[in-house]
């Protein structure tokens, strides 16, 4: 009768086999949670891409809204400049006639009326007009010199009349001839767009950018007075902006080169675009945690299988001898 030990003996070939076996588990086990992690990734990309893109799609059509209705009050204001019945009436009646419209809006720099040399005639803060000569503005110049017609907006200004910035937004104005008669001005304070974007949170060195289609900043939020009126014009971000209606792209941001995950859109027909930008390091910092964990627990199982394939060669070598 053979020896009992002869049981358990094993050729060195099915040795090697068990070796590589257990080496194919542990590949795959590595395989596997790679796989994980990369779906992880996409996956974080894909709902970031969703959300910022519905996000920049609310906050465009609410900004789209509140122009409207003050592009209204523009050319309600010019319709009663050119009602003989209502600049026939007293100063005070013919204030509230102008103006009316314009009193509901909010975060409002208040309407002028500009004659065509540039001086205010008309003001709605007040039945007597705050002096001022704007001539040299460039929402004054393109209308005088007849570079353009319709709604204009003009850069990002400093106020000479109340001090604070805002976003000129104008109309011409014109005599039943056809002669440039002057230019009916406003303007939206640059707080009225931060308390419109101060909603949203998209972590560290991220925000919402307006800008003008030429790529001039109206708003940074969150609030840097420093970047106002910068101009990103001639890069690479801009021209693929301007290419396209909306769309997202990673990029170095073209004023503080942090890189970003940008998401964009265009605010309806107006010459402005909107920019929610997200940090890359705010999206991937979620995901990298993760996949750190994961990566551990997947080394620890991958060690464990090594460890345990070496344990098993080493007692079948063991009761083979």
């Amino acid at each position: 009768m053979p020896s009992s030990h002869c049981i358990f003996a094993v050729p060195s070939n099915r040795l090697y086999r068990l070796v590589a076996l257990s080496l194919l588990l542990t590949l795959g086990i590595g395989a596997l949670f790679a796989r994980v992690v990369w779906q992880m990734q996409d996956e974080r990309w894909a709902a970031t891409r969703r959300v910022n893109a519905s996000l920049a799609q609310v906050l465009a059509h609410s900004l789209g809204r509140g122009l409207d209705a003050y592009d209204l009050s523009l050319k309600g204001l010019i319709q009663g400049l050119d009602d003989q019945a209502i600049m026939g009436l007293p100063a005070a009646q013919r204030q509230r006639a102008l103006f009316d419209q314009s009193m509901g809006l909010t975060d409002t720099a208040g309407m002028l009326v500009l004659d065509s040399h540039g001086d205010v005639v008309l003001d709605s803060t007040s039945v007597e007009p705050r002096r001022a000569n704007l001539a040299d503005r460039d929402y004054f110049q393109v209308f005088a010199q007849g570079r353009h017609q319709g709604l204009y907006f003009g850069a990002p200004v400093l106020s000479r009349l109340t001090g604070r910035y805002l976003l000129p937004m104008a109309r011409a104005r014109h005599h039943a001839d056809g002669r440039f008669a002057g230019v009916v001005v406003g303007g939206l304070r640059l707080e009225y767009f931060n308390n419109l974007f101060s909603v949203v949170d998209l972590g560290p060195q991220s925000g919402i950018t307006l800008f003008l289609a030429d790529g001039t900043v109206v708003s940074r939020y969150p609030s840097q007075d420093a970047e106002i009126g910068k101009s990103i014009a001639g890069s690479e971000d801009l021209r693929r902006i301007q290419a396209e209606r909306s769309g997202s792209f990673i990029s170095a941001d073209a004023i503080d080169k942090v890189e970003r995950f940008d998401t964009f859109r265009h605010v309806g027909a107006y010459p402005l675009i909107l920019s929610v930008a997200q940090s890359k390091a705010s999206v991937t910092q979620a995901w990298q945690r993760s996949a750190w964990v994961l990566g551990g627990f997947a080394a620890l199982l991958m060690l464990a299988a090594l460890a345990l394939a070496a344990l098993f060669v080493r007692e079948l070598r063991r009761r083979q001898h």
